[in-house]
């Protein structure tokens, strides 16, 4: 095995801590250095884990020339500044979704990661998960037929609202990443969007999304942090079949129903097995491959791009109250 990669996490808020277990937890990783700007996050952290080095500022992480890997799980609007930091620094980058705020940002980090031969990554877990990667296997094997359209809903309580994002930039995120993971990088041509915030201090709460792709699929997606119940759900209709994913199911997380558009279907509905790992283990043991040896990821800075283009598009829907075109 090649040597580890050693690691300093930016960040053990709401994200990092999660992102400090898998780190440390792998054979494939040094977690050397936490950095946080609350004495309580930085207490926690080095009580958790006292080998690695804990302070209040991350460029002293960044002069450390043996860490390779800059792991940033801070508030979105801080990304842009951090991750450019740490690539300037010679780090290679994996930074909390959304890679930034605004898509020049994101460009130009991928322009100065592409310049500086450095990998650029963003953590959209979701695209490492066992039922995730099913769902593209079924999907690219045209057993649903020619897909019309999807229909997706990500809805909670969430107490940790960031005021920095809406629920679009927050929730709605991953059901954007995932099809954009299962077009291939494909683009919509149109985005629609409505939303709605009703706490002072924090932008929109609830909203959907309407996308356009091409060859006539559409795609709603329906984001919010105020419902009672937790929901994760997609549903992709084809002419001939219609798959359904419910990542909140314990063990049915994924179904094929076997009754095509006109009618003439039997109505059979089987359920796909998945692997059951935790995608999270399974994203930074791919992210390893691409630091070590070049593996490509599903969530590059360029994928990352592409989201946020999509979500600049819905917010600038919502303002002007009309469609937006992409392309």
């Amino acid at each position: 095995m090649d040597k580890k990669v050693k690691v300093g996490l930016i960040g053990f808020g709401y994200w990092g801590p999660n992102l400090a277990r898998n780190f440390e937890a792998s054979a494939l990783y040094d977690l050397t250095w936490i950095a946080d700007v609350s004495p309580g996050a930085r207490e926690l952290a080095q009580k958790t884990y006292p080998q690695a080095k804990t302070v209040p500022n991350y460029q002293d992480i960044l002069r450390d020339k043996e860490v390779e890997l800059i792991v940033v799980a801070t508030p979105p609007s801080s990304h842009y500044e951090i991750c450019k930091d740490a690539l300037y620094a010679d780090k290679h980058v994996f930074a909390e979704k959304p890679l930034a705020t605004r898509s020049d940002h994101a460009q130009d980090l991928i322009n100065i990661a592409n310049k500086a031969g450095k990998i650029l990554a963003v953590d959209n877990t979701f695209l490492y998960s066992g039922p995730v990667r099913k769902l593209k296997e079924v999907f690219d094997s045209g057993e649903i037929g020619k897909p019309y359209f999807i229909h997706a809903e990500r809805l909670n309580i969430e107490k940790l609202r960031r005021p920095d994002v809406n629920a679009f930039w927050d929730l709605a995120i991953h059901d954007i990443s995932i099809l954009d993971y299962l077009f291939n990088g494909t683009l919509p041509t149109n985005v629609a969007g409505d939303g709605q915030g009703y706490t002072d201090g924090y932008p929109r709460e609830f909203g959907s999304l309407f996308l356009r792709y091409p060859g006539k699929v559409t795609a709603q997606i329906t984001a919010s942090w105020l419902l009672p119940q937790k929901s994760r759900k997609m549903t992709i209709v084809g002419d001939r079949k219609t798959l359904y994913f419910d990542d909140t199911h314990p063990t049915e997380k994924i179904k094929l129903i076997d009754r095509d558009i006109s009618g003439e279907g039997k109505g059979d509905c089987s359920v796909i097995p998945v692997e059951n790992k935790e995608s999270l283990q399974a994203e930074i043991e791919e992210l390893y491959r691409a630091v070590r040896g070049g593996h490509k990821l599903p969530s590059m800075g360029e994928d990352g791009l592409r989201i946020i283009k999509i979500l600049e598009a819905a917010d600038e829907s919502i303002i002007k109250r009309k469609d937006v075109r992409l392309y």
